[in-house]
Protein backbone atom coordinates (compact mmCIF):
# COMPACT_ATOMS: atom_id res chain seq x y z
CA UNK A 1 0.00 0.00 0.00
CA UNK A 2 1.46 3.51 -1.29
CA UNK A 3 1.56 6.42 1.22
CA UNK A 4 -1.29 8.23 -0.57
CA UNK A 5 -3.74 5.38 -0.05
CA UNK A 6 -2.44 4.65 3.64
CA UNK A 7 -3.06 8.52 4.78
CA UNK A 8 -6.86 8.41 2.71
CA UNK A 9 -7.15 5.00 4.54
CA UNK A 10 -6.41 6.94 7.61
CA UNK A 11 -8.87 10.04 7.03
CA UNK A 12 -11.55 7.96 6.74
CA UNK A 13 -11.19 5.63 9.71
CA UNK A 14 -14.31 4.82 11.78
CA UNK A 15 -13.36 5.65 15.39
CA UNK A 16 -13.81 2.74 18.32
CA UNK A 17 -17.43 4.14 19.24
CA UNK A 18 -18.41 3.44 15.10
CA UNK A 19 -18.62 7.35 14.50
CA UNK A 20 -16.19 9.58 12.34
CA UNK A 21 -14.93 12.19 14.40
CA UNK A 22 -16.61 14.52 11.39
CA UNK A 23 -19.96 12.50 12.54
CA UNK A 24 -19.17 13.49 16.42
CA UNK A 25 -18.31 17.30 15.86
CA UNK A 26 -21.90 17.48 13.82
CA UNK A 27 -23.64 15.87 16.40
CA UNK A 28 -22.31 18.01 19.05
CA UNK A 29 -23.24 21.06 17.51
CA UNK A 30 -26.46 19.63 16.80
CA UNK A 31 -26.63 19.28 20.92
CA UNK A 32 -25.41 23.03 21.57
CA UNK A 33 -28.08 24.14 19.23
CA UNK A 34 -30.83 22.24 20.57
CA UNK A 35 -29.36 23.37 24.16
CA UNK A 36 -29.47 27.10 22.96
CA UNK A 37 -32.71 27.04 21.45
CA UNK A 38 -33.92 25.21 24.93
CA UNK A 39 -31.97 27.94 27.15
CA UNK A 40 -32.35 31.08 25.16
CA UNK A 41 -36.33 31.06 25.67
CA UNK A 42 -36.15 29.76 29.04
CA UNK A 43 -34.11 32.81 30.14
CA UNK A 44 -35.97 34.86 28.95
CA UNK A 45 -39.37 33.78 30.39
CA UNK A 46 -37.43 34.02 33.58
CA UNK A 47 -36.51 37.59 33.00
CA UNK A 48 -39.96 38.29 32.23
CA UNK A 49 -41.57 36.86 35.03
CA UNK A 50 -39.15 38.37 37.41
CA UNK A 51 -40.09 41.88 35.48
CA UNK A 52 -43.90 40.98 35.43
CA UNK A 53 -45.78 43.83 37.32
CA UNK A 54 -47.32 43.11 40.44
CA UNK A 55 -50.58 44.69 42.25
CA UNK A 56 -51.16 44.61 45.76
CA UNK A 57 -53.87 45.45 47.58
CA UNK A 58 -54.27 46.35 51.46
CA UNK A 59 -57.57 47.55 52.86
CA UNK A 60 -57.16 50.07 55.73
CA UNK A 61 -59.71 48.18 57.73
CA UNK A 62 -63.07 50.59 57.60
CA UNK A 63 -65.43 50.27 54.86
CA UNK A 64 -68.97 52.71 54.89
CA UNK A 65 -72.11 50.49 53.93
CA UNK A 66 -75.11 52.18 52.90
CA UNK A 67 -78.85 51.62 51.72
CA UNK A 68 -80.54 54.68 50.56
CA UNK A 69 -82.19 55.49 47.36
CA UNK A 70 -79.88 54.25 45.39
CA UNK A 71 -80.29 50.89 47.33
CA UNK A 72 -77.34 49.27 48.86
CA UNK A 73 -73.71 49.77 48.17
CA UNK A 74 -70.93 49.98 49.90
CA UNK A 75 -67.51 52.32 50.10
CA UNK A 76 -64.02 50.78 50.81
CA UNK A 77 -60.75 52.45 51.63
CA UNK A 78 -57.60 50.89 50.69
CA UNK A 79 -54.51 51.15 48.77
CA UNK A 80 -53.26 49.51 46.02
CA UNK A 81 -49.17 48.74 45.38
CA UNK A 82 -47.74 48.21 41.63
CA UNK A 83 -44.06 46.00 42.26
CA UNK A 84 -41.67 46.08 39.38
CA UNK A 85 -43.73 48.06 36.57
CA UNK A 86 -46.15 50.52 36.65
CA UNK A 87 -49.67 49.55 36.47
CA UNK A 88 -52.28 51.46 34.93
CA UNK A 89 -55.52 50.46 36.56
CA UNK A 90 -58.46 50.33 33.83
CA UNK A 91 -61.76 49.02 36.39
CA UNK A 92 -62.32 47.64 39.77
CA UNK A 93 -65.46 46.10 40.36
CA UNK A 94 -66.68 43.76 43.90
CA UNK A 95 -69.00 40.85 44.37
CA UNK A 96 -70.34 40.23 47.63
CA UNK A 97 -71.81 37.45 49.44
CA UNK A 98 -74.00 37.69 52.34
CA UNK A 99 -72.75 34.03 54.13
CA UNK A 100 -76.01 33.13 55.84
CA UNK A 101 -78.03 32.76 52.22
CA UNK A 102 -75.31 33.45 50.07
CA UNK A 103 -77.09 36.19 48.47
CA UNK A 104 -74.68 38.03 46.10
CA UNK A 105 -74.37 42.01 45.94
CA UNK A 106 -72.14 42.80 42.32
CA UNK A 107 -71.38 46.60 41.88
CA UNK A 108 -68.37 48.28 40.22
CA UNK A 109 -66.61 51.47 40.72
CA UNK A 110 -68.14 54.97 40.78
CA UNK A 111 -66.09 57.72 43.17
CA UNK A 112 -62.89 57.99 44.30
CA UNK A 113 -62.66 60.03 47.66
CA UNK A 114 -59.82 61.72 48.88
CA UNK A 115 -58.30 60.30 52.33
CA UNK A 116 -57.62 64.12 53.50
CA UNK A 117 -60.96 65.72 54.07
CA UNK A 118 -61.96 69.15 53.89
CA UNK A 119 -64.50 71.62 55.63
CA UNK A 120 -67.57 72.97 53.54
CA UNK A 121 -69.68 75.51 55.41
CA UNK A 122 -68.10 74.16 58.53
CA UNK A 123 -68.61 70.48 57.88
CA UNK A 124 -66.05 68.12 57.29
CA UNK A 125 -66.27 66.15 54.30
CA UNK A 126 -63.75 64.69 51.97
CA UNK A 127 -63.48 65.63 48.00
CA UNK A 128 -65.28 63.22 45.62
CA UNK A 129 -64.71 62.72 42.08
CA UNK A 130 -66.37 60.03 39.48
CA UNK A 131 -64.10 56.64 38.85
CA UNK A 132 -61.52 56.54 36.15
CA UNK A 133 -58.34 54.22 34.90
CA UNK A 134 -54.88 55.65 36.95
CA UNK A 135 -51.54 54.79 37.00
CA UNK A 136 -49.38 53.81 39.66
CA UNK A 137 -45.85 54.49 39.34
CA UNK A 138 -43.49 50.70 39.73
CA UNK A 139 -42.63 50.45 43.73
CA UNK A 140 -45.12 52.80 44.34
CA UNK A 141 -48.14 52.83 46.25
CA UNK A 142 -52.24 54.85 45.49
CA UNK A 143 -54.53 55.67 47.41
CA UNK A 144 -57.88 54.01 46.51
CA UNK A 145 -60.94 55.05 48.42
CA UNK A 146 -63.87 53.61 46.24
CA UNK A 147 -67.33 54.08 46.09
CA UNK A 148 -69.10 50.73 44.74
CA UNK A 149 -72.55 50.82 43.12
CA UNK A 150 -75.07 49.05 40.77
CA UNK A 151 -74.06 51.25 37.60
CA UNK A 152 -77.88 50.20 36.03
CA UNK A 153 -79.20 51.92 39.53
CA UNK A 154 -82.19 48.76 39.64
CA UNK A 155 -82.74 50.10 43.10
CA UNK A 156 -82.91 53.39 42.62
CA UNK A 157 -85.68 53.04 39.88
CA UNK A 158 -87.66 51.27 41.97
CA UNK A 159 -87.07 53.79 44.92
CA UNK A 160 -87.82 57.06 43.38
CA UNK A 161 -91.39 56.75 42.41
CA UNK A 162 -92.11 55.97 45.75
CA UNK A 163 -89.95 58.92 47.49
CA UNK A 164 -91.37 61.48 44.96
CA UNK A 165 -94.93 60.16 46.33
CA UNK A 166 -94.29 60.54 49.34
CA UNK A 167 -92.68 64.43 48.30
CA UNK A 168 -96.08 65.22 47.38
CA UNK A 169 -97.93 64.11 50.10
CA UNK A 170 -95.20 65.81 52.51
CA UNK A 171 -95.75 69.72 51.05
CA UNK A 172 -99.39 69.01 51.07
CA UNK A 173 -99.47 68.35 54.61
CA UNK A 174 -96.87 71.38 55.34
CA UNK A 175 -99.52 73.27 53.90
CA UNK A 176 -102.18 72.61 56.27
CA UNK A 177 -100.20 72.07 59.78
CA UNK A 178 -97.83 73.69 61.07
CA UNK A 179 -96.49 71.55 63.74
CA UNK A 180 -94.06 69.12 62.83
CA UNK A 181 -94.81 66.31 65.31
CA UNK A 182 -98.16 66.94 64.57
CA UNK A 183 -97.41 66.74 60.41
CA UNK A 184 -95.09 63.76 61.07
CA UNK A 185 -97.81 61.67 62.81
CA UNK A 186 -100.56 62.41 59.98
CA UNK A 187 -97.23 61.46 57.45
CA UNK A 188 -96.64 58.07 59.03
CA UNK A 189 -100.40 57.01 58.25
CA UNK A 190 -99.81 57.63 54.86
CA UNK A 191 -100.06 55.09 52.36
CA UNK A 192 -96.52 56.29 50.25
CA UNK A 193 -94.93 56.51 53.64
CA UNK A 194 -95.18 52.67 53.92
CA UNK A 195 -94.81 52.06 50.57
CA UNK A 196 -91.08 53.95 50.71
CA UNK A 197 -90.27 52.06 53.85
CA UNK A 198 -91.23 48.67 51.97
CA UNK A 199 -89.25 49.62 48.99
CA UNK A 200 -86.46 50.42 51.02
CA UNK A 201 -86.74 47.23 53.13
CA UNK A 202 -86.66 45.11 49.94
CA UNK A 203 -83.48 46.81 48.72
CA UNK A 204 -81.58 46.65 51.85
CA UNK A 205 -78.90 43.62 51.53
CA UNK A 206 -77.13 44.40 54.74
CA UNK A 207 -78.17 41.91 57.60
CA UNK A 208 -76.68 40.66 60.31
CA UNK A 209 -74.30 38.28 59.33
CA UNK A 210 -70.95 37.51 57.63
CA UNK A 211 -69.67 38.99 54.69
CA UNK A 212 -67.02 38.18 51.54
CA UNK A 213 -66.19 40.26 49.25
CA UNK A 214 -64.10 39.82 46.06
CA UNK A 215 -62.18 42.72 44.74
CA UNK A 216 -61.52 42.25 40.98
CA UNK A 217 -58.89 45.20 39.28
CA UNK A 218 -58.35 45.22 35.74
CA UNK A 219 -55.18 45.93 34.29
CA UNK A 220 -52.99 45.44 30.94
CA UNK A 221 -55.52 42.54 29.80
CA UNK A 222 -55.43 41.05 33.19
CA UNK A 223 -57.34 40.15 36.25
CA UNK A 224 -56.30 40.24 40.08
CA UNK A 225 -58.97 39.21 42.85
CA UNK A 226 -58.98 40.40 46.83
CA UNK A 227 -60.84 39.17 49.38
CA UNK A 228 -62.20 41.01 52.22
CA UNK A 229 -64.49 39.91 54.51
CA UNK A 230 -66.80 41.96 57.01
CA UNK A 231 -69.91 41.56 59.26
CA UNK A 232 -73.20 43.12 60.09
CA UNK A 233 -73.55 43.09 63.90
CA UNK A 234 -77.58 43.58 65.28
CA UNK A 235 -76.74 46.85 66.83
CA UNK A 236 -75.36 47.66 63.07
CA UNK A 237 -78.36 46.04 61.37
CA UNK A 238 -80.41 48.16 63.90
CA UNK A 239 -78.72 51.31 62.48
CA UNK A 240 -79.38 50.82 58.93
CA UNK A 241 -83.03 50.16 59.71
CA UNK A 242 -82.88 53.43 61.56
CA UNK A 243 -81.21 54.71 58.40
CA UNK A 244 -84.51 53.51 56.12
CA UNK A 245 -86.71 55.39 58.71
CA UNK A 246 -84.84 58.72 58.68
CA UNK A 247 -85.12 58.41 54.48
CA UNK A 248 -88.85 58.26 54.68
CA UNK A 249 -89.05 61.41 57.10
CA UNK A 250 -86.20 63.40 56.12
CA UNK A 251 -88.51 65.43 53.08
CA UNK A 252 -90.96 66.04 56.17
CA UNK A 253 -87.80 67.52 58.23
CA UNK A 254 -86.43 69.74 55.37
CA UNK A 255 -89.87 71.18 54.78
CA UNK A 256 -90.30 71.98 58.63
CA UNK A 257 -85.95 73.64 58.26
CA UNK A 258 -84.99 70.68 60.96
CA UNK A 259 -81.97 68.76 59.62
CA UNK A 260 -81.76 65.75 58.55
CA UNK A 261 -79.84 62.46 60.00
CA UNK A 262 -79.13 60.05 57.89
CA UNK A 263 -75.67 58.20 58.31
CA UNK A 264 -74.03 55.25 56.87
CA UNK A 265 -72.73 52.72 58.64
CA UNK A 266 -69.08 51.64 59.68
CA UNK A 267 -68.07 48.46 58.92
CA UNK A 268 -64.30 46.62 59.49
CA UNK A 269 -62.62 45.03 56.94
CA UNK A 270 -60.20 42.27 57.23
CA UNK A 271 -58.27 40.62 54.46
CA UNK A 272 -59.49 37.22 53.20
CA UNK A 273 -56.47 35.66 52.93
Amino acid sequence: MNTIALSEEMNTAVLADGMTKYEKISIALAIAALVISVLVPLIQWIYREKRKAVLKYYPTGHAFAYCNLSGSYIRIDGVFEALKRAISLKKVSISIVRKKDEKKLNLEWLKFYSPASQSIMGLQASAEELAHPFRIDADHVACAFIEFSDPSDSAGKAIRPEYNKLFEDCKKIKASEPDYNKALSLLKGMESYSELKAALKKELFWENGEYQATITATYAEKQEVFIVTTSVSETQYAQFLSGIEELCIIQLKNLYGIQGNYQSVLLDIKDGK
